[in-house]
């Protein structure tokens, strides 16, 4: 019995450590995905709640809602917003 080894390359060590991390990559996309579709079925169910009560004549409470848009808001910071700059007045 003859035993070959094949000895892996750097290009191929290279690419199977890209292979294996752009798996692990997908993985987490997947996963974030995931919470994305869950959170924005829950929100679309508040939303429809809320459309309800509205249509029964009811006064609905929007903080939960109102919560749930500030969090996603929240995941990226708002740009600082730089006040206008006014043009001088001349006398």
């Amino acid at each position: 019995m003859c035993w070959r080894r094949k000895w892996m390359t750097r290009k191929d060590l290279r690419e199977l450590v890209e292979e294996i991390m752009m798996g692990a990559v997908q993985d987490a996309v997947d996963v974030i995905t995931g919470q994305l579709d869950k959170a924005k079925g829950e929100i679309l169910t508040a939303i429809t709640a809320l459309e309800a009560q509205v249509e029964a004549g009811e006064v609905p409470n929007l903080d939960a809602l109102k919560a749930a848009a500030q969090g996603l808001d929240d995941v990226v910071p708002d740009a600082p917003v730089e006040p206008p700059v006014e043009p001088p007045v001349e006398p």
